[in-house]
């Protein structure tokens, strides 16, 4: 049985049961309350930290593999997201 196929219908069935539970007015309200300043400033990070991290990745497995800088960015952020 091949369990990633399983563990991706459990991770939809959750997501479904998310949005009939959730009170849509409640969050349509909190992200109207959201600071814009700090909002921006944190997606203004996300790159600088990305890169930063991609960087270390492709320093840790230069030995074996040459990835570029982007190719690095893209191992780590799938793997955040896997993880």
């Amino acid at each position: 049985m091949n369990y990633s196929k399983l563990f991706g219908l459990v991770g939809i069935a959750i997501f479904i049961y998310i949005l009939f539970n959730i009170n849509i007015f409640l969050l349509i309200h909190s992200f109207r309350e959201i600071n814009l300043i700090l909002f921006i400033a944190s997606l203004s990070l996300l790159i600088p930290c990305t890169t930063l991290k991609g960087f270390k990745w492709s320093l840790l497995i230069e030995k074996k593999y040459r990835l570029s800088l982007l190719e690095s960015m893209l191992a780590w952020t799938v793997g955040f997201g896997y993880g």
